[in-house]
């Protein structure tokens, strides 16, 4: 499977809220970061996450910008919005992000996730808090 046809299966994923299909993009033994909030998780932690957001939030995921690849890794933008939005409301929040991707034998082994949602501000640094 090539980069891109590794993302686009991954935001199938994401958009039917897919949980297992997600995980299945990670090895076994694979690691998801997710920076904001300095969480990793295994595959089988990532799996109970998402069953549990998914029964709260009905977004779409699409990506933004090219997919870049190297000899073991890819990198993507994506951004986030509200599923069927009401227009006589204020616009909804709409989260931005980048993964990197580290694959070995077509699965990632590891899946680093960094976003921010329009309006809030990231948290803080944990280097900027080991060193201040």
């Amino acid at each position: 499977m090539n980069a891109t046809d590794f993302v686009n299966s991954y935001f199938d994923a994401w958009n039917q809220k897919d949980s297992q299909a997600i995980a299945n993009h990670l090895a076994e033994n694979g690691v998801y970061a997710d920076i904001p909030i300095h969480q990793n998780m295994s595959r089988d932690e990532l799996i109970a996450h998402l069953d549990e957001l998914f029964e709260h939030e009905a977004n779409v995921y699409e990506l933004t910008g090219e997919v870049l690849a190297g000899e073991d890794t890819i990198a993507f933008q994506y951004k986030v919005y509200p599923k069927n939005t009401d227009k006589s409301k204020p616009a909804p929040a709409i989260w931005h992000g980048a993964e990197f991707v580290t694959l070995r034998d077509g699965v990632a082994i590891e899946i680093a996730d960094y976003y921010e949602q329009d309006g809030q501000q990231a948290p803080p640094s944990p280097v900027a808090s080991a060193t201040g």
